[in-house]
């Protein structure tokens, strides 16, 4: 559970940078 928090939190981070870039990689990286 611990783990799959950690891998969330830094796929909303990668999220935010992605989403300055263009909204539909961050989709596709998910």
């Amino acid at each position: 559970m611990k783990y799959s928090v950690a891998i969330l939190f830094k796929i909303k981070k990668v999220r935010a940078k992605t989403k300055s870039k263009s909204p539909i990689s961050s989709d596709e990286e998910l």
